[in-house]
């Protein structure tokens, strides 16, 4: 990101309830790895072998909360690029020419309905990039392409585009 920055956002997953369901999943790995292979004592009635708990531990009781605690939405624009990068996901930024916009709106969406919920997802307005919320900027691109970039910021970076984009 050489250019000056205009704008600028980072987006977190912050929601409770997503919080709790991924710490409650956490939680029964943790259960699951103390009982049968610390204690001993196998778990239900038809136990997985030891090398399974310990992957589902491995997976659910570490990977899984460490790839939300690290993932979020960074957007950006400068004199000549908007920029975003959905980490860990993307390793790299995703950038679109300011100049190839020919469209854009600042708008409410149902995450749900609209997208098929939250993160790089593929619906009614082309391809989403989304954390949380219900407000982001739609963008059509000159090759007919849609994006949709879910903000909590939306007023700001639709005013940002406007300084640099003409309608």
């Amino acid at each position: 990101m050489d250019e000056k920055v205009i704008f600028e956002e980072k987006q977190r997953f912050t929601q409770i309830w997503l919080w709790a369901l991924v710490l409650f999943i956490a939680g029964l790995s943790w259960w699951f790895l103390v009982g049968q292979i610390i204690l001993g004592i196998p778990q239900g009635n038809n136990p997985a072998p030891d090398y399974m708990v310990i992957i589902i531990f491995v997976v659910f009781g570490i990977l899984f909360p460490l790839f939300f605690i690290f993932c979020h939405l960074h957007v950006c624009i400068d004199d000549k690029y908007l920029k975003l990068k959905y980490f860990p996901l993307h390793l790299s930024y995703r950038s679109i020419e300011l100049a190839k916009i020919i469209n854009y709106q600042n708008i409410r969406y149902n995450p749900i309905i609209d997208c098929g919920g939250w993160g790089i997802k593929y619906g009614r307005y082309g391809i989403t990039y989304n954390v949380k919320g219900n407000k982001a900027i739609f963008i059509v691109l000159e090759n007919g392409k849609k994006i949709l970039i879910g903000s909590q910021k939306a007023d700001q970076f639709y005013s940002c585009l406007s300084g640099k984009i003409k309608k």
